[in-house]
């Protein structure tokens, strides 16, 4: 999860199903109302334990698990 202004911004995980995720949520916390924007272009893979920072405008997804180890790097413009 990263918070960037008055939105959270929740990406991936696992389900209660153990499917890995690789959507985007969006919860607007002046509200409190959910959103899941669409992803254009190519997505990260599903994964889970990842780490998410933010920097220069976007959220960068790193590593993570899916079955195996992953060490890839990703970056969500997240439009903010």
């Amino acid at each position: 999860m990263n918070i960037i202004g008055d939105k959270l911004y929740l990406f991936g995980g696992l389900s209660q199903t153990q499917e890995y995720l690789n959507d985007l949520h969006i919860l607007d916390l002046s509200s409190m109302n959910w959103s899941q924007p669409k992803i254009s272009g190519k997505p990260p893979v599903p994964r889970e334990s990842h780490t998410a920072i933010v920097y220069n405008s976007k959220i960068v997804i790193y590593g993570g698990m899916n079955g195996q180890r992953l060490s890839d790097t990703m970056f969500l413009n997240a439009g903010f």
